[in-house]
């Protein structure tokens, strides 16, 4: 009996991150040879990775049509992404990683939002949570925080006409 030769390809973005193969960096488009496909591992190391996939392609190099069943993960790490959004006057930060774009699961990262003159913060949410009390987050996916600010009522003081004696007394 031949020996059955397969390949597995690799095809990513190299501007983007490193494959990696039983822990060696593959080229991209490299094709390598494997005796079995059982228990193999890849991971990918994203410098920017968006939607946490990779496009790995099982061809099969031996001459006649021979069928095996390949098992294996991508893992890919685990980054998302943080946005922020505002309604009203006023300024948001988040605070807790260097790159908003690419946040490793399970940071808890601390939001600043600070309002203009004249306006309050009435609203702060992380992905529909509430964190008005506690400021803080931990990313465990994609995520929106959103400030709302409003105009501040302006202060209005009660005023009582009193009159002692004969005349008028009015405000104008």
């Amino acid at each position: 009996p031949r020996p059955t030769k397969y390949s597995v390809s690799f095809a990513y973005d190299e501007t983007v991150g490193t494959l990696l193969f039983l822990g060696k960096s593959v080229q991209s488009g490299a094709s390598i040879p494997l005796a079995s496909l059982t228990n193999l591992s890849l991971t990918y190391q994203a410098k920017e990775l968006v939607g946490n996939k990779v496009k790995v392609t099982v061809t099969n190099d031996a001459p006649k049509a021979v069928s095996k069943e390949a098992t294996w993960t991508v893992n890919a790490d685990d980054t998302y992404s943080v946005e922020t959004s505002q309604e009203g006057e006023g300024e948001l930060v988040v605070r807790g990683a260097k790159n908003l774009q690419r946040v490793p699961a399970g940071t808890e990262l601390t939001v600043f939002a600070t309002p203009a003159d004249g306006w309050e913060l009435v609203a702060l949410t992380a992905n529909d949570v509430d964190i008005l009390k506690s400021k803080t987050f931990e990313v465990a996916g994609n995520t929106t925080v959103r400030a709302t600010f409003t105009k501040k009522a302006p202060t209005t003081y009660a005023v009582t006409l009193t009159k002692e004696g004969e005349g008028k007394v009015a405000i104008s």
